[in-house]
């Protein structure tokens, strides 16, 4: 079964029940993506529809920004 969810954005209540609901359905075997217009995670099979340039720059970037911004918080930047 291959499913497809369509949510404005994956933050928020309905988008994080969305998430929640898709990350199940990967983890029962089932194939399910999330199609959004605002893109916050870096969860997997989530895609944004609508993608700029400078949106798929900062999507390749995100997890890089993230591990830096985590690295800074716990106070021990490389």
């Amino acid at each position: 079964m291959k499913v497809v969810h369509l949510v404005s954005q994956d933050s928020g209540g309905a988008g994080r029940a969305c998430v929640r609901l898709h990350n199940a359905l990967l983890e029962s075997g089932v194939d399910s993506i999330v199609l959004t217009m605002n893109k916050t995670s870096d969860t997997p099979k989530i895609e944004r529809l609508a993608k700029t340039k400078t949106q798929k720059l900062v999507e390749k970037l995100r997890p890089y920004l993230s591990q830096l911004h985590c690295s800074y918080k716990a106070g021990y930047v490389a």
